[in-house]
């Protein structure tokens, strides 16, 4: 009986912890992704792609006091898995989607 309480825990404490991240992201807090530009060889063939990678910024505070920084450059909410042929061979990499972030005041991630 102990130990089926036990597993029952966990699970519940699993459940609160998915809906918790899953709300957080509903209301659009996650981290911000910028645009890097780089050049892909495969089979002798080279091709410049301009892909996204995760920014050291979010568009949400960590603390109540945690002030605002200007990026400097343009940062996307979401990206979307976008391949390429290359020597003809397909390459699959992140391309930044949609609209980038209206505001350039975000929060620095302060290492974490």
């Amino acid at each position: 009986m102990k130990r089926a309480r036990t597993i029952l825990f966990i699970i519940v404490l699993s459940a609160v912890t998915a809906g918790i991240t899953a709300s957080k992201s509903l209301r659009g807090l996650n981290n911000l992704y910028m645009t890097v530009s780089t050049r892909v060889t495969i089979n002798m063939a080279s091709r410049l792609i301009t892909m996204a990678t995760t920014s050291p910024y979010r568009n949400f505070a960590t603390t109540a006091t945690q002030p605002t920084v200007n990026a400097g450059r343009p940062l996307y909410t979401s990206v979307t898995l976008t391949w390429v042929t290359i020597g003809g061979v397909p390459y699959t990499y992140d391309a930044p989607s949609g609209l980038p972030w209206t505001s350039t005041l975000v929060y620095d991630d302060e290492g974490q």
